[in-house]
């Protein structure tokens, strides 16, 4: 028995070291061969069936399927339409796959539930007006969370708007709220994201459907316990803003205008808060002058260890844990537009269009993998150890592989 005991737990161990076996680097630019200009945008959801992207022309609407490797495994015309500003966006959850998009008076939203091979339609969204600056998707284990904008022509400024989609088939869309509602409040440029119990969207003031230009009252408002609470400024001259939780905190990002004599130009902040904090940390100055809250604004993703990712305008990457990290620049490409980021486990992908080349770049930062989770052991028919754990869902894992050892002897490969 004592034999036994001590071998389950070296095969235990074992899984957990060949699993934290492999590279933390950045990876080399992956070229997806995908013709697109900076007029299109792009989205980013990875998770084990490898690097979903939507890519939205002028006239169409295109899901693709990579391998962690950049190998295309398959693409789908999702729409072919007309729309402008062109409004999509992707994410997923335990094998679901959403995009949703706006068309016309409508949202729609597709999913898929086995890696893109197939495609159903959810219930649509009808607007309230056609016209909106902004959709935001997120996930967690109650479903998918969407935030969107229309605008109000009686009062010449957007509302935002929230509902929620469960993941289990025959479902339909809940918890709608018109999340500017209280007196005072109206925006668009929508953000949605979830903690704990909460549900966090930021919305930005102003009449403009792209965000150059715009400088008005942003917000976020909490949705606690099912309660909307009331709403928080973040900055009061603002293009845009967006927000991201990690387990402790609530991440703000947003543009200030900045005005000067026949031209202007933004600044981008970064703010943070407890999750259920009323006051906001100091604003810290990340990106002077030449950024972009239209073309290439800020993208955000949160990894399995709590980190917090982002990539901005000018090709530039860092990571806050507690404070932010030097800026790395993900390419030296000349032209880098829309760029966005997706957190797979603890690794990072990061596509965007290099327009100078007029194509669709991937590149990875390669951390190394989670171990097992769920790990059971127990006793085979034949009196073997038998472990069992939860499917990895990153893209980049092909295997375990599980060694043994007895006493003073050297270690045995088993099995993968």
């Amino acid at each position: 028995m004592l034999r036994q005991v001590r071998l389950i737990f070296l095969l235990v161990i074992t899984l957990i070291v060949i699993g934290l076996a492999q590279s933390s680097n950045w990876n080399n630019t992956i070229n997806l061969n995908i013709s697109v200009n900076s007029a299109d945008r792009i989205d980013l959801y990875t998770d084990a069936d490898g690097n979903h992207v939507i890519v939205q022309k002028s006239n169409q609407l295109v899901y693709y399927l990579f391998s962690a490797t950049g190998n295309q495994i398959r693409s789908t015309v999702i729409d072919n339409f007309t729309e402008d500003p062109r409004l999509s966006q992707i994410a997923g959850w335990n094998g679901n796959v959403y995009i949703s998009y706006k068309k016309g008076g409508n949202i729609l939203t597709k999913k898929s539930s086995n890696a893109g091979s197939t495609w159903n339609d959810l219930q649509p969204i009808t607007l309230p007006n056609s016209t909106s600056n902004g959709i935001d998707l997120w996930t967690d284990g109650s479903g998918l969370h969407i935030a969107y904008s229309a605008y109000d022509p009686n009062n010449s400024e957007y509302n935002t708007y929230y509902q929620r989609h469960p993941h289990e088939p025959n479902t339909l869309w809940q918890d709608f709220k018109q999340v500017t509602d209280l007196s005072g409040d109206a925006g668009g440029f929508p953000s949605v994201t979830t903690s704990a119990s909460r549900v966090h969207v930021a919305f930005t003031d102003g009449e403009y459907q792209d965000p150059v230009g715009n400088h008005d009252l942003a917000k976020t408002r909490d949705r606690y316990n099912g309660s909307w609470q009331s709403s928080q400024q973040i900055f009061n001259d603002a293009a845009r803003a967006m927000v991201i939780a990690t387990s402790s905190k609530l991440h703000g990002f947003y543009y200030d205008f900045v005005p000067g004599i026949g031209f202007f130009y933004y600044d981008l902040y970064y703010i943070n808060r407890d999750l259920g904090g009323a006051s906001w940390s100091s604003p810290q100055l990340l990106q002077s002058y030449d950024v972009d809250p239209g073309v290439s604004p800020v993208d955000m993703a949160v990894t399995a260890d709590d980190r917090l990712h982002i990539v901005s305008t000018d090709k530039q990457y860092r990571v806050w844990q507690n404070g932010w990290s030097s800026v790395f620049n993900f390419t030296s490409d000349t032209y880098a537009d829309n760029q966005q980021i997706a957190a797979n486990s603890n690794d990072v992908y990061v596509i965007w269009i290099d327009d100078y080349n007029s194509t669709l770049k991937l590149r990875q930062r390669d951390f190394p993998p989670l171990a097992p989770t769920n790990l059971t052991v127990s006793t085979s028919a034949n009196n073997h150890p038998l472990l069992s754990w939860d499917a990895n869902n990153e893209a980049d894992l092909d295997e375990y592989k599980i060694y043994k050892k007895k006493g003073n002897g050297s270690w045995n490969y088993l099995t993968a």
